[in-house]
């Protein structure tokens, strides 16, 4: 953090809490700069003009207030079991493309191998089980 955010921190401590006597005497040597004791000066004027305003509700003020969260919550709700809706319908149609597109792989495996085995199914079944480790290491040096 930096020192000048530092010393604005201590200052708005300053008005919210009492603060220790090391942290009082801190903020005195703070205080010298001209920048930061006139922003203490405009702060005690701000709290001064707030402190003389008086806040006046109307009766059922808080009951209104209650009503209107009470309806944004329900409009939420309905908002939510539209995306809901929206989102089974595409899972769906994700789901039967996925399976389609599996169905032609197998069939294609099928027609060119003449089985559906599992080693065929994961393109192994040309491979000994002896070589296999060698064939999985090979690297090409002729480039």
């Amino acid at each position: 953090m930096k020192e000048q955010e530092m010393k604005r921190e201590l200052l708005y401590a300053s008005f919210d809490r009492d603060l220790s006597p090391e942290e009082k005497k801190l903020l005195e040597e703070y205080l010298k700069d001209p920048a930061l004791k006139a922003e203490e000066e405009e702060l005690r004027e701000m709290r001064g003009l707030l402190g003389e305003t008086s806040w006046h509700f109307d009766e059922g003020f808080s009951s209104r207030v209650m009503q209107r969260l009470s309806e944004e919550k329900e409009q939420t709700k309905v908002v939510e079991m539209e995306n809901t809706g929206q989102f089974f319908s595409l899972f769906r149609k994700i789901a039967v493309a996925s399976i389609a597109v599996i169905a032609v792989l197998l069939i294609s495996i099928y027609m060119t191998s003449g089985s559906l085995s599992k080693e065929t199914v994961l393109g192994v079944d040309n491979y000994s089980e002896d070589n296999l480790v060698s064939y999985l290491l090979y690297e090409d040096f002729s480039e």
